[in-house]
Formats: structure tokens, C-alpha cells, sequence
């Protein structure tokens, strides 16, 4: 019995303790529940927050029909403007607003803007007028970035006028432009607040956004492979050496006793229509030329390949004008003309039997290529500068192009210096005066004409103990004077002028003919050269000068082969010869026939001091000179030379 009360006892507490648990565990329960509900709530409360500012900021489709217009208007200001600023871009190298303006020089013909069609190009790589190496390159965040500048400007004029006239309010607050350039797109994002109001309705919208199609992203990258190209490997300038030897004179040998002359102008003026031709030849590897199946290595020589390939529809034009800026020059030239003397001649020579002209001419040539990538409706150009000195193309950017120094020693003009010019009367004479201290040149200015009857200069120079200041006035002989601009000091220029002489050459008492090439120069302090009877004139001024006159007969005469016998002491065999005593032997040699188109049969050489009074009092020069028998066999070719050198010929004013 004790044990079952015992047992009922236990069970009791046993079942009471289980009621406790049970109550306890759903208490938790019920608290788990609750905070899964609250935490359930909240995050519809948050993605309702959330979902509402999202939908809010895609406007137009939660503005109402009536406000959408004018925020559909101002998105199409965005996109005009956006295009605008990209065919803008595309025709001013990548530049929405242009670079500053820097000139060129006699020495550097580019500024730093080609002017195609009337239109301001900037050049991504040029030379300035003292030397030194430019480069105005825009990246594409540059480009991007001038964009955006534009768009701040310009979206001020969009024009709500025809909306505020139909009662609307618009209010637009300042702009900050985000621009992105891709391929074949701008993607344009302002942000700024513009709050819209017609009558008892208001919407307020603070990102615009729009798309604008252009190929600016596509053709820029095209043009920044081509220039990369262009500067490493120089291929421009190399095609510019290739066309100078292809179509000047630059290094050769030509059989002849009689000199070769060529003038500097035609020679120049060949060079620049040679370029515009073949520039224009050069093509980027694609589908928007012709090739001919007959010629394939000139279909390779000017094909241009790139690692970016030219999709259908796309071109590169490489465009040179002879009204480029540009500037070719040549030495040694004389007077506009470029002469190669013959060998063989010479005393000693006779024994070649034979006569050879050769000539060597350097050459500087510095001209502005227009590239321009394009399709059937858009183009990006940009200009660089070509640089071939000396008859070699430019090293690889970057560079130094000489000379360097130029600019240095003109940038240090320091000490206060009057310049006066005047003519031998003392009359004044406007000029343009440039500084030279050993070789450093400076472009000081121009004197001009004062009040006082005066034609002066007041300018600063640089310090310098034997500098040379050159005077040049159009119709006056260059002059130049020495002085010290070590300290403030005054200077005085003399110029002689010049005086045009009509020239006639005449052979025997007879004009030469229109035929016959006619050589003469005239040589004072420098050289002057005639090529008569195409130039006609002389200019020059009070001076004692030596004359030089070459008539050649433009005949083709052949001159036979022949051979002569010759005899010289040669020392004698054996032991008589260590003694000294000599023999005559005697050989023969041989002179093959050789035809000549130019023979000189007259000239001759003469001293004349021309007067300011007779030049004042002349309108002709006229040269006599008498003839020089004709070679009849080539050995007779030396002694005539030596004949023309003992020559005098007779100077005539009228």
C-alpha cells in the first residue's frame, strides 16, 4: 500500500512538471511567431519605400500626359546639343572649343591650326615656328569632357517659350553633364532639377537622360590607331622621301661635259604636285577602293594596315593640297637655280676621255596630311605635320628637331636697342630686321615710319658682343650690320637698292638663240645665277662684281672615237734607274665616241664695278661674248675649256 501511494505521488509531480514544460515551449513558440511576422512587415514596408522611389525616378511613364511633353522637349535640347557638339568635335580633330591659336614662321610654316576649306583644324602633331615639336592630341575622356562643357553652356537656350505661352511653369535649376562616348553612340546624363507645373499639376524631375547616335566613339579610335601608327614608324615621312627621289633631283651621275642645271622653282613646284597626287593615293586596309589585279606590289606600297579593320562602308582619305602651308628647300641652290658642274674637264683630267656631271641636293621638305575617316555620313579629320630634313624622315616621337635653341636665346631679350634703316641718301626705308648671334636667329620685327620722317625700331635684344643684324626690304639689297647689344645702343642700317636690268646676251654681234642654254652669274658679296633666255632680268645693286658667262649649243653633236698617243719619262730598268735616269715611253689612248646634247661654244669672264648713277640712268644690260670652235673629236674638249678660261667678255649699259 505505502508503495502505491508512493507511485501516485510521483506520478502526480511527474505530470505536473510536464504541464509546466508544455506551457513554456508554446510561450516561445508564440514569441517566434510574433517577431517573424514584425520582421515580415518591415521588409514589405521597406520594398514598398523602395519601389516607390524607383518607380518615382522613371519618369516619363509616372508623369502625367499633360506635364510629359515639356521633359520629352528637353530631352530632345540634350540629344541636339549632344549632336551638335559631336559633328563639331569630328571636324576640329576631337576639339569642341579650339586650342590657342599659335602662328608659324619662315623657318616652320604650320600654326597650330590648318585652315581646310575656310575651317580651323588643329594639328594633333606639329612643328612651331622656332623648332620645337607640338603635339594637341585629346584622349577620349578629353573629348568627353569638352562635351560636357558644351552641354553646360548650350542646354541654358533650350527654349520653352511655345510652352510658357500655353500657360505651363517651368523652373530649371544649374546642369551637371555626364557625357559617355561609345562606338556608334553618346550617352548624355544631366542631372539637374526641373520642376514642371500647368495648373492644379506639378511633376519635378531630376535625372534626364539621352542617346544620341554618331560614330565620333568609332571613327576616333580609327584615327588614334592611325596616329599612333604615324608616330611610331614615320610612314608619311617615309612616303615623302620616296616621292623626292622619285621626282627631284637628289643624287645621281649623268655622262655630259656641259653643266646640268635645274630651276629651283620648277623643280619645287614638281615636289608639290608629286605629293598631292600620291598622298591621295594612300588607303587604310578595307573594302572602300579598288585595287588593281595587275599591279600588286603598288596595291601593297600604298595600303596602310591597321590592327582595327575597316568595316563596309568605312574609308580614310590622306589629303595634301598645294595651298598647304608647307616649305621645300634645296642646297647648294644660286639664284632659284641648282647647278652640278662636270668632271673631266679639269686640268689633269683630259685622260679620262670622257666628261660626268654629278650631283648631290639635300633637301628640307615640311608639309601638312589631313586625315579623314568617313562614311556615307559622317567624318572625323585631323592634320599632321611631315618633317623630312636633310633628305631623312624624323625619328620616332618623340624628338627633337633642330634647332632647339631659338627659342631660347630670344626669349632672353633684355637690353633696349634702336634700329634705323635708311638708302645710300638717307632717305628712310621700312624693313624687316632679324638678330643672329653665332647660330641662334630671331624674327625682331620691322622698322617703321614715324612721325619724325624716320624708319625705326625701338625693340629689346638679346646681349650679344658681335651680333649681326640683317636688314631686308623688298627692292634693296639684304643688308647687314655688326654691333654689341651688350648695353643700350643705337644702330644704323644703309641698304642699297636695286636696280632691274633688262638682259641681252649676244654671240659674234648676234642674239643667242631661244635654243641655247645661256649661264651667268654675277658674283659680289653673294652669287646671283642667270638662266637666259627664260629669265630675262637682273636686279642688283652698286657693287664691284665678277662675270661669268656660259653659252651652250642644245644640238645633239657625236663626237667620234678617236685615239692619241702620249709620251712621258718613266725612270729607267736596272741599275741605271737607281742612278736616275729616265725614258720616254709612250702608250696610246683610247677615247670612245660620246654624244652631247649641250657643247659650249662661247663665253667668257670679265671685272665691272656698276654705279648707282649709271644704274640709276639704265634700263638694258647686254653681254657680248665671241664664239669657241666646235669639238670635232673628244680629246679636243679639255683645250676648249682651257680656251673659254683665258675668254673676256664686254659689259654695255643703255
Amino acid at each position: 500500500m505505502f508503495d502505491i501511494s508512493r507511485n501516485l505521488a510521483t506520478s502526480k509531480r511527474s505530470n505536473s512538471r510536464l504541464d509546466f514544460l508544455d506551457t513554456k515551449g508554446n510561450i516561445a513558440k508564440s514569441r517566434r511567431s510574433q517577431v517573424t511576422i514584425f520582421i515580415i512587415i518591415a521588409l514589405v514596408v521597406l520594398g514598398a519605400v523602395i519601389l516607390y522611389f524607383a518607380l518615382r525616378q522613371k519618369a516619363p511613364a509616372a508623369i502625367t500626359k499633360e506635364l510629359r511633353e515639356p521633359f520629352d522637349y528637353f530631352l530632345g535640347c540634350i540629344s541636339n546639343d549632344v549632336d551638335l557638339a559631336s559633328k563639331i568635335a569630328e571636324t576640329q580633330a576631337g576639339y569642341v572649343k579650339l586650342p590657342e591659336f599659335s602662328p608659324g614662321s619662315d623657318y616652320m610654316p604650320f600654326s597650330s591650326q590648318l585652315d581646310f576649306s575656310g575651317a580651323a583644324v588643329p594639328y594633333w602633331y606639329y612643328v612651331s615656328g622656332n623648332g620645337i615639336i607640338k603635339e594637341q592630341f585629346l584622349t577620349k575622356k578629353e573629348i568627353e569632357r569638352q562635351i560636357e562643357d558644351y552641354l553646360s553652356e548650350n542646354l541654358k537656350d533650350c527654349d520653352f517659350s511655345g510652352f510658357t505661352s500655353q500657360g505651363y511653369k517651368i523652373e530649371l535649376k544649374e546642369f551637371e553633364p555626364s557625357v559617355s562616348i561609345n562606338d556608334y553612340s553618346i550617352k548624355a546624363s544631366i542631372n539637374s532639377e526641373m520642376k514642371v507645373s500647368f495648373g492644379n499639376l506639378t511633376e519635378t524631375k531630376r535625372e534626364h537622360s539621352a542617346e544620341t547616335q554618331t560614330r565620333l566613339g568609332r571613327f576616333y579610335n580609327i584615327a588614334k590607331d592611325i596616329y599612333d601608327k604615324e608616330k611610331r614608324e614615320s610612314f608619311l615621312e617615309d612616303f615623302g622621301v620616296d616621292v623626292l627621289n622619285l621626282y627631284a633631283p637628289v643624287t645621281g651621275v649623268e655622262i655630259s661635259c656641259s653643266p646640268m642645271i635645274w630651276q629651283f622653282k620648277d623643280v619645287s613646284g614638281q615636289l608639290r604636285d608629286a605629293l598631292e597626287a600620291n598622298t591621295q593615293s594612300l588607303k587604310v586596309k578595307g573594302k572602300y577602293y579598288r585595287q588593281n589585279p595587275k599591279n600588286n606590289d603598288a596595291n601593297k606600297y600604298f595600303v596602310i594596315n591597321l590592327s582595327r579593320e575597316l568595316k563596309e562602308g568605312e574609308g580614310v582619305n590622306f589629303v595634301y593640297s598645294k595651298e598647304f602651308p608647307s616649305r621645300i628647300e634645296v642646297w647648294p641652290s644660286n639664284n632659284n637655280l641648282m647647278i652640278a658642274e662636270p668632271v673631266g674637264l679639269q686640268e689633269g683630267l683630259g685622260i679620262l676621255g670622257f666628261c660626268y656631271v654629278p650631283y648631290n641636293f639635300i633637301y628640307d621638305m615640311v608639309y601638312p596630311v589631313l586625315i579623314q575617316v568617313y562614311d556615307n555620313e559622317e567624318m572625323f579629320q585631323f592634320p599632321v605635320a611631315v618633317v623630312v630634313q636633310k633628305n631623312v624622315a624624323r625619328e620616332a616621337l618623340p624628338a627633337a628637331i633642330e634647332p632647339e635653341s631659338i627659342g631660347d636665346i630670344c626669349n632672353k631679350a633684355n637690353t633696349e636697342t634702336e634700329i634705323f634703316t635708311y638708302d645710300t641718301e638717307l632717305a628712310p626705308v621700312e624693313a624687316d630686321i632679324k638678330f643672329k648671334c653665332f647660330n641662334d636667329e630671331c624674327n625682331i620685327g620691322r622698322t617703321m615710319l614715324t612721325k619724325d620722317r624716320e624708319a625705326k625700331l625701338s625693340a629689346k635684344l638679346p646681349q650679344c658682343a658681335n651680333a649681326i643684324i640683317t636688314a631686308d626690304a623688298e627692292g634693296y639689297k639684304k643688308a647687314k650690320q655688326t654691333a654689341s647689344t651688350n648695353d643700350e645702343s643705337s644702330v644704323d642700317i644703309l641698304m642699297d637698292k636695286l636696280y632691274n636690268l633688262e638682259l641681252n646676251v649676244l654671240v659674234d654681234n648676234k642674239p643667242v638663240s631661244d635654243k641655247d642654254i645661256v649661264l651667268v652669274n654675277f658674283e659680289s658679296e653673294e652669287i646671283k645665277s642667270v638662266l637666259y633666255p627664260e629669265q630675262k632680268n637682273i636686279s642688283i645693286a652698286e657693287s664691284y662684281y665678277n662675270i661669268t658667262l656660259y653659252v651652250f649649243k642644245t644640238s645633239q653633236i657625236t663626237l667620234p672615237a678617236s685615239t692619241t698617243r702620249q709620251c712621258a719619262e718613266v725612270p729607267r730598268t736596272g741599275i741605271a734607274g737607281f742612278f736616275g735616269m729616265k725614258k720616254e715611253q709612250c702608250f696610246d689612248i683610247n677615247f670612245p665616241s660620246q654624244a652631247m646634247t649641250n657643247v659650249l661654244y662661247a663665253g667668257g669672264k670679265t671685272a665691272y664695278y656698276f654705279t648707282e648713277s649709271e644704274l640709276q640712268d639704265s634700263k638694258k644690260m647686254e653681254i657680248y661674248a665671241t664664239s669657241i670652235s666646235i669639238p670635232q673629236k673628244v680629246e679636243d674638249l679639255p683645250a676648249i675649256y682651257d680656251t673659254f678660261e683665258t675668254k673676256s667678255i664686254d659689259i654695255v649699259l643703255k
